[in-house]
């Protein structure tokens, strides 16, 4: 497995994790269950669009380096 370091050593771009909760709850109001947390966003709409909007948006950043 590939440490952290050496891969930020040998690469010129990191795509690293984005505070997936922390967006959902301030820019889409949503809130998690106590239980899965946001797992169960994949069953309301408004989870899915959120999830969907946000991972696209990630993906659109990761292809332009």
């Amino acid at each position: 497995m590939t440490r952290f370091t050496d891969c930020y050593q040998n690469n010129a771009h990191l795509l690293m994790e984005a505070a997936l909760g922390e967006r959902l709850k301030r820019e889409y109001g949503l809130s998690f269950d106590e239980h899965v947390a946001m797992a169960s966003l994949v069953y309301d709409e408004k989870g899915r669009e959120a999830l969907a909007s946000l991972w696209n948006e990630y993906i659109g950043v990761a292809k332009k380096i």
